[in-house]
This record gives structure tokens, C-alpha cells and sequence, in this order.
């Protein structure tokens, strides 16, 4: 259960540098008031791929809204960038995701590109950034498994854990032997699993292979065609994950606008969240794309893609959604590394007020520094009067 009270004391021994800020009182016990602000742990990203950030002027926009189309227009474009030019990518895309409150990030880069450039530049920024962001690398086949020179066990070695994307290959045969192939080289480097899979409207079954053959842990992406599958189907599947003790990863921006159906009804496009987190299932959320071919839009804010989850989802209670960014996301992140002592302060006094403003966060802190801070100084002018629109909507909604 997260906690929503007004009031959030913070311990000023884990926050180092606080008494000269004037936004906070801080009394004798080494404590500051944080005046209301909502106190959470720092969030999690579970699914992010820096490397193709803000390059929709390189790309061009994808016409169609589809992955096909995204897939086809990145792979033209992703070998003319060198390691370095790959690495200051990433990086300013996760320095945006930390100002926003993430301290954790699992990033999948593509083992496609050529002398897999990609796994490198995130294999050297994980160990550039270390010191403000826990960052987890998945190496994994973009356009195909068998179209990227077999590289998966090479890459793999250099990074956290060994991805896959069976929707990749041609038919159902070769996603299995692709399927078959990320198991064995997870198992030989005993390293676990993060699969892009089921992730349209085709109603693949692939996680339903996988969870049968895979012995070491695995995370399951996407699962989008699990949204049109009969609830039967979709029970059998809940009790293979559970059985597993598996986690799933949903990434509603990308999800919903690669959905792409032609004609209405249309699918949501995402999996189904909130079925699965009341069958005790462990499911994280991740923000996928920035500004690219794959997601044309984005500020680096794990709350946007939390917004359209609890949108899609129809279900509005904080206590529903906070553990998918925070206490869930951890549960998968530790299994590799330590557990968080990282925390942001919410420019807001409850769950609702956050996700009606979107205000930046107040404050980012990490292992007692902090890493990011802001203040909200919006003012409308109306008569020669000044008025802050925040404050306007915090009167009216407290």
C-alpha cells in the first residue's frame, strides 16, 4: 500500500545539502517538511530504447502508425550513427527520464546494428551513469533474429540480460527456432530473459511456448494480443506466468499507436493491466519510445505512460498504478540488482492532483543527493493581476 498523506517528513541525513534550499523548513531532529508533497520511491522504466530517441528528422514520420513501417524506415538509418554519437543519444534521453524521476531504466538495444554499435555505446553509457542511474541492458533482434548475423550470444555477453522478439521472423516456424535459440543461450550464459512478444493484433500464442521451455527467469513484453484472446486461453496463460514467477512489461504509448487497425471497433492495443494485477501477476510498466518512428511523441515522463494505462484501463485508484512504476518494477530490477534507496517528491499532494496537472517533479534523490528539482512558476495575467494556474487547481481539487 503507498501512502497518500499530506504531510511527507523526510530524513535529512539521507538527503545531504537541503538547509540552504529555501522551498524546504528544516527543524533541529534532521528532518525538512516537504510541505505536503507526496514522497515516493524513485520510479522504474522497465522498457526503454534510448538509442532510436529524437530521430524522427532522420526516420521521417511513419505513416502508416505501424511496426512493420517503424522497423523497415529505423533499420535504414541506425548503422549511419557511430558508438559515440549512439552513447550521447542515450544519454540525453535518460537525462531526461531522470529528471522525471526514474533512477532505474532497463534499456533494450539492437544487436542489429552493425558491429553491434548499439549494445556498446549502452554497454559504456551504463557504466558512465552509474553513479546517478541504475541502468539494465537487453540485447535483442529488432528486424529478425536470423537476419542479424546470429550475433544474440555474442551480444548477449556484454549485457544484463538476453532478449528476443519472435513476432520478428517470417512464420510460426522460425519464431519457435527463435524462441528455442534465446532460451539455450540464456540458459549457457545464465543470464535471464526479456522477450518482446505477442505484441499485435495477430493473436500469436509465442509466450505460451516460451513459458514452457524456458528454465531461467523471463520477462514478458508487450503480450498486446493477449487483449483479443478468449478468457479461457488468457486463464491458462496466468497460471504458466504465475507458475514461472514471471513478470510483464506493458508500454501503452508505443502499444497504442502501433495498433494501427483499420475500421472500427479498434483494440486498445495494450495487454490486459488490470486483470493481471488482480490475478497476482507481477506487472511493470515502461515508456518504450521517445520521440521516434515508433512513438512520435514524449517528454521522457514514466507518468504519461502510466496516464494512458489508467485511461485504457478505466481504473483510476492511485494504489492500483503507483507499485507499477515503483514496488513491482523493483521486484524485477533486484533480481539483478540491489533494491532502490531512491525517492522523488510529486509537485503535488495526492496521486490525483499529480495526474490531473503532470507537473514536474519537485524533487529527484538519489543515495542522498539531489539530482533534479523544480518549482512550478506558471502565472496567468489577467488585469494586471497574476495568478498561478497550479495553485488555482490545487484550491479547487484539495
Amino acid at each position: 500500500m503507498i501512502s497518500t498523506q499530506l504531510l511527507v517528513i523526510v530524513m535529512v541525513m539521507v538527503i545531504k545539502g537541503l538547509s540552504g534550499m529555501k522551498e524546504l523548513r528544516v527543524d533541529g531532529r534532521g528532518t525538512f517538511n516537504a510541505e505536503g508533497r507526496l514522497a515516493l520511491p524513485a520510479f522504474y522504466d522497465m522498457h526503454f530504447h534510448p538509442e532510436n530517441a529524437f530521430t524522427l528528422g532522420l526516420t521521417g514520420e511513419n505513416s502508416s502508425s505501424t511496426l512493420k513501417e517503424a522497423v523497415t524506415k529505423w533499420s535504414k538509418v541506425r548503422d549511419s550513427m557511430s558508438v559515440e554519437e549512439i552513447k550521447d543519444r542515450m544519454k540525453k534521453a535518460l537525462l531526461l527520464e531522470l529528471y522525471h524521476g526514474v533512477t532505474h531504466v532497463r534499456i533494450h538495444v539492437d544487436m542489429c546494428s552493425k558491429d553491434i554499435r548499439s549494445v556498446k555505446a549502452a554497454v559504456l553509457l551504463k557504466e558512465e551513469m552509474k553513479e546517478i542511474m541504475d541502468i539494465q541492458t537487453v540485447a535483442f533482434p529488432e528486424q529478425s533474429l536470423f537476419k542479424c548475423g546470429n550475433n544474440l550470444l555474442y551480444a548477449s555477453q556484454f549485457t544484463d540480460l538476453v532478449g528476443g522478439k519472435p513476432d520478428a521472423e517470417d512464420d510460426v516456424e522460425m519464431s519457435i527456432k527463435h524462441l528455442s535459440l534465446v532460451t539455450s543461450v540464456a540458459k549457457k550464459l545464465e543470464k535471464s530473459m526479456d522477450i518482446h512478444i505477442d505484441q499485435d493484433a495477430r493473436r500469436t500464442r509465442f509466450a505460451e511456448y516460451l513459458l514452457s521451455i524456458a528454465e531461467n527467469h523471463v520477462t514478458l513484453s508487450h503480450m498486446s494480443s493477449l487483449h483479443y484472446e478468449d478468457d479461457d486461453y488468457v486463464r491458462k496463460i496466468y497460471q504458466m506466468i504465475r507458475n514461472k514467477k514471471a513478470s510483464v512489461v506493458s508500454a501503452p504509448l508505443t502499444a497504442v499507436y502501433l495498433a494501427a487497425e483499420k475500421g472500427y471497433p479498434k483494440g486498445r492495443g495494450i495487454t490486459r493491466i488490470r486483470e493481471m494485477m488482480k490475478e497476482e501477476i507481477n506487472v511493470c510498466l515502461g515508456n518504450d519510445d521517445l520521440q521516434n518512428v515508433f512513438y512520435p511523441f514524449g517528454a521522457g515522463d514514466i507518468l504519461l505512460s502510466m496516464f494512458m494505462a489508467i485511461n485504457l484501463e478505466q481504473s483510476f485508484t492511485a494504489d492500483d498504478w503507483i507499485p507499477l512504476v515503483t514496488t513491482n518494477a523493483e521486484k524485477e530490477f533486484s533480481l539483478i540488482n540491489v533494491p532502490s534507496k531512491d525517492f522523488v517528491i510529486l509537485d503535488a499532494s495526492s496521486f490525483r492532483e499529480q495526474m490531473s496537472t503532470m507537473a514536474p517533479r519537485f524533487m529527484v534523490i538519489r543515495n542522498g543527493k539531489i539530482l533534479a528539482k523544480t518549482n512550478r512558476e506558471s502565472r496567468l495575467i489577467i488585469n494586471g493581476s497574476s495568478l498561478n494556474p497550479y495553485l488555482l487547481m490545487k484550491s479547487l481539487t484539495d
